[in-house]
């Protein structure tokens, strides 16, 4: 057989025996974290909305529009965290796009009530988020994360590339470690605040401190809510009586009530980011809003 010709059917060959990329488009930061940790070469990840944007007033453009339409699976938040663009995911799920929420790893009976943020138009409901009163910030609760999202995640990519699947169960469960051990310092640390109560602008980080035992209390909840003077003036008189320990921002949110509250309250002051903005892991958006939080508290 000629060389040229040999050649030639080595390259037919390899052309039938690869793999066409799977596309992955999610919308928030933390669970394109998680997925690109786990990305092979058969998987390829990207992210809709860039961690410095707030998802729940996000309205995609054109070209955002156009990502989602190249992607074989769109993975979303759900329980009406990214509401403005819950239309658009509905149409991509009514034409046989795969469009799944992150949120339907989890049973209901684990969510906490609080703001949907849910906006007008809720055609891309599933079963998972019929009911509009949970909170949708799972992602910031650790052992929600070790015992249903990056499972859940890890999952997906082996029913979709079974063929890596050591290698998925493999860094997934180096993830699902490494958290553990963050729980456990926090839980120890956090102990000591058991029953205290947290002030916040936004209420993002719920799960989160009820998982330590503490209460978070937010100043507005939903967009467009902001506090009028007088509820301002009653969340002043309220710090003492509330035995609040610390006030948050968020990069995301309005920040200069928290600012208020915290000079007249004369209470530590910090920023928690519920995205991770500069995070380059999922521990590590962990990691770096703890230490914030050890920086703040008395």
């Amino acid at each position: 057989m000629k060389k040229g010709v040999f050649l030639g059917i080595l390259l037919l060959c390899a052309a039938v025996t690869v793999f066409p990329i799977i596309r992955i488009t999610v919308t928030i930061q933390p669970y394109y974290l998680i997925l690109k940790a786990l990305e092979t070469e058969n998987v390829e990840v990207r992210r809709l909305i860039d961690a410095s944007q707030n998802p729940h007033t996000f309205s995609p453009s054109v070209t955002q529009v156009k990502l989602l339409y190249d992607s074989n699976i769109i993975l979303y938040n759900g329980l009406h965290l990214e509401s403005y663009l819950e239309s658009t995911l509905a149409s991509f799920r009514s034409s046989g796009k795969t469009v799944i929420a992150a949120s339907d790893f989890l049973s209901q009976d684990r969510l906490l009530a609080g703001h949907s943020h849910a906006g007008k138009d809720h055609a891309s409901e599933s079963p998972g988020e019929t009911d509009e009163g949970f909170n949708p910030h799972i992602w910031l609760d650790p052992v929600f994360l070790c015992e249903a999202i990056i499972p859940g995640l890890r999952d997906l990519l082996i029913d979709v590339d079974p063929e890596n699947q050591t290698y998925y169960l493999s860094i997934s469960q180096q993830m699902i470690t490494s958290i553990e051990a963050q729980n456990l310092e926090m839980k120890t640390y956090l102990s000591d605040y058991s029953g205290k109560t947290v002030l916040m602008s936004h209420p993002s980080f719920l799960y989160f401190f009820e998982r330590y035992g503490l209460i978070l209390e937010s100043i507005f909840e939903g967009e467009g809510d902001e506090p009028t003077a007088g509820e301002m003036k009653a969340l002043i008189d309220g710090l003492k009586q509330k035995r609040v320990v610390a006030m948050f921002m968020e990069p995301q949110q309005p920040q200069r009530y928290v600012e208020i509250l915290s000079k007249e309250g004369k209470i530590g002051i910090g920023t928690l980011d519920p995205l991770g903005w500069n995070a380059a892991s999922i521990s590590e958006l962990l990691s770096s809003n703890f230490a914030e939080i050890k920086r703040v508290f008395p």
